[in-house]
């Protein structure tokens, strides 16, 4: 394997640390027996919710923040499709504020709550029913370092509520 000056050698042990560093990038993960969802800025992550009220983690990565703002007008959508049954969310922003996009693939509305991260302190952070199969974005005051997103119910009626901080 040495052959070629230890190319092949070198190749080989860069692209295992490549993909090692990209695991251990993505720090977002299930928690509360998986019934909530701890999601780091820049970071996309993929959950399929279930009926009891628990969350599948179907994949994490690296996310650009600005896949969380909305497209321009006249832009086309950049971002990745969303599978049935799944839905595809980031935290990011523009420097402003942050931004939460949650990307629906799901066929029924759902609600959830949420608290964010901004420079230490968590708190309370409003939010609004997401309709089905479309995207959804929350604007939140601040950089948020995190968000914990929870408590996810779906809706049979498409009616949008939203709930403001509380505390």
């Amino acid at each position: 394997m040495l052959q070629a000056g230890g190319r092949t050698l070198a190749l080989a042990a860069v692209l295992v640390l490549w993909a090692g560093a990209g695991w251990a990038q993505t720090r977002s993960a299930l928690i509360e027996d998986a019934r909530a969802l701890r999601l780091e800025r820049g970071e996309r992550v993929v959950i399929r919710p279930a009926a009891d009220g628990r969350l599948e983690l179907v994949s994490a990565m690296l996310a650009a923040e600005a896949e969380a703002l909305p497209p321009r007008p006249g832009a086309a959508n950049a971002s990745p499709e969303v599978a049935p049954g799944t839905v595809a969310i980031v935290l990011g922003g523009d420097g402003r504020g942050s931004t939460l996009k949650l990307d629906s693939g799901l066929s029924l509305a759902f609600d959830y709550r949420a608290t964010a991260t901004t420079a230490g302190r968590e708190a309370s952070a409003a939010t609004c029913t997401v309709l089905p199969l479309l995207a959804s974005y929350e604007s939140w005051p601040g950089r948020a370092e995190r968000a914990v997103l929870r408590g996810f119910a779906a809706r049979e009626t498409n009616e949008v509520v939203c709930t403001e901080p509380q505390g």
